[in-house]
């Protein structure tokens, strides 16, 4: 964040070359931001990732409407005063506002109602993406109450009796020549100009269908989890027979750190495998290069092709569950020791029993179960039981038997 703000600074003020245009612009800025973080602050929202990225995509707004606010202000007072106008600095500051304003404010609209579907997603994904959209509204609607009020405010402290003079910012000078000789360059091929864009418009579109449509981003985070999966029916022992001998590949891969492996299900897990599943925890050394190290451990599992796997970072799981699961508002998990105290259970809190749990969820409207469905299973003795069970060994021999 200091980085980022330090970075800000410096190219405003590398643009304006003027420390009271920048002085304007980067409080117009902090105070935008600062107004929605007190408002998230004041609703109860909490400064997560997904309210961070909300803030970070309306910086480029916020950023525009300071900057061009005092842009506008400053032009036009210094061309006032060059003309020779008798007209007060205040009047001539708002005349210079109420130019700006207008479009601006037509711009926010159209801003606030690209995102106002969002508002109304419905579900856990609208839970997951709306306090992106809600901090990024008041973000935008902060930076246009800002530019009416603060900006206008700063520009008559300090721009009042800034000296008509001024010196061009290098940078702006040497942006303008060369933007000045494309554009000459431009102006007389404009069917060529055209071409272009209809080219890379059709490339565009050709591209749409290879991108990844999910919601969620893919997250470069250093720790994956494999998830393994073989023919129902294998044993213990040979599941971790196999999880093993893919660890001990893994930990030989250069940018592995670590590999840990976990075989069935965990004792009070609410996930319904059996022995035949695995999960391999896989850390990723900071240092090493990440794409070649995530394609050499995809590799290694790609080497087992009667094995069922999936590979992806421990983040891209977690958000998945939260953004796939149940439609529900509430999710309340029932354990017990036996299906049919699961079932009883269950079927009693959705029945609307007393249950201990607040007086809020006693009222709730509706219940509604989920039940997992029973695995069918096969259960046979052992083979020396077998074998001495005469029901077991009769005329038609069977491979237990003894001779």
């Amino acid at each position: 964040m200091v980085v980022g703000l330090t970075l800000l600074v410096a190219l405003v003020a590398a643009f304006f070359f003027d420390w009271r245009t920048t002085l304007i612009s980067v409080v117009a800025i902090a105070v935008s931001i600062v107004a929605a973080g007190l408002v998230l602050y004041v609703t109860g929202a909490t400064l997560n990732l997904v309210v961070l990225t909300g803030l970070a995509i309306a910086l480029g707004i916020v950023v525009y409407d300071a900057v061009i606010d005092v842009e506008t202000v400053t032009r036009r007072l210094r061309q006032s005063r060059q003309d020779g106008r008798t007209e007060s600095t205040p009047h001539i500051m708002l005349e210079a506002a109420l130019e700006a304003r207008r479009p601006i404010v037509y711009a926010t609209v159209i801003l606030l109602l690209a995102v106002a579907p969002l508002y109304w997603m419905g579900g856990v994904s609208g839970a997951f993406v709306r306090p992106l959209a809600v901090s990024y509204g008041l973000a935008v609607l902060a930076s246009m109450v800002v530019a009416w009020t603060v900006t206008p405010a700063l520009s008559v402290t300090l721009l009042a009796n800034a000296p008509v003079e001024h010196r061009a910012s290098a940078l702006v000078g040497w942006l303008q020549r060369v933007y000045g000789r494309v554009l000459a360059r431009i102006l007389p091929r404009g069917r060529v100009a055209f071409a272009a864009v209809a080219v890379l418009t059709a490339v565009g579109l050709l591209t749409v269908r290879s991108l990844d449509r999910s919601l969620l981003p893919s997250f470069k985070e250093p720790n994956l989890v494999i998830h393994l999966s073989s023919p129902p029916g294998t044993s213990q022992p040979e599941m971790t027979r196999i999880s093993g001998r893919i660890t001990r590949e893994l930990r030989s891969i250069p940018g592995v750190r670590r590999v840990a492996a976990h075989i069935g299900r965990a004792v009070l897990g609410d996930r319904p495998v059996d022995v035949h599943s695995a999960e391999l925890w896989v850390g990723i050394d900071p240092k090493a290069n990440y794409d070649r190290t995530v394609a050499a451990i995809q590799g290694v599992v790609d080497g087992y092709p009667g094995l069922k796997h999936r590979v992806q970072t421990y983040l891209s799981e977690m958000s998945e569950g939260a953004v796939t699961g149940s439609q529900d508002r509430i999710v309340a998990r029932v354990y017990g020791e036996t299906e049919v105290g699961l079932r009883d259970r269950a079927e009693g809190v959705e029945a609307g029993q007393p249950v201990d749990e607040p007086a809020s969820l006693r009222r709730t409207s509706s219940f509604r179960s989920s039940r997992s469905l029973l695995k069918p299973r096969s259960t046979s003795p052992p083979r020396s039981a077998m074998a001495s069970n005469p029901a077991t060994c009769g005329a038609q021999q069977q491979p237990w038997c003894p001779a």
